[in-house]
């Protein structure tokens, strides 16, 4: 069986399909008793999974008409003023502007 180091040297191979199915074997099996390697193969998946998600958001052209729309919309149909947007929507807004804007590369 292979060992921690053996492990995190060839864990790009392992996640690249890149070795044996022997040693590939041996990769599962060390994961399935070393805890801190399974959460090292986790980590490094999520990740993955995360930059995957942003890749395909960041592809979507995005519609800045759209977003003026919905920044300005009031909150309350009642009120004629402008609506504000919480936090998570005025974030939204900043990095899609700085996306758009190409200050996010």
């Amino acid at each position: 069986m292979i060992d921690c180091g053996v492990f995190l040297d060839r864990h790009s191979d392992y996640r690249d399909r890149r070795l044996s199915p022997e040693l590939r074997q041996e990769m599962q099996q060390h994961m399935a008793a070393c805890e801190r390697c399974r959460r090292h193969d986790e980590a490094l998946r999520r990740g993955i999974d995360i930059l995957r998600r942003s890749e395909i958001e960041a592809a979507r052209p995005l519609d800045m008409d759209a977003v003026r729309r919905r920044v300005r919309k009031p909150k309350n149909p009642d009120d004629d003023g402008p609506g504000f947007p919480g936090p998570a929507s005025a974030a939204a807004f900043v990095a899609a502007t700085v996306a758009t804007l190409g200050g996010g590369a």
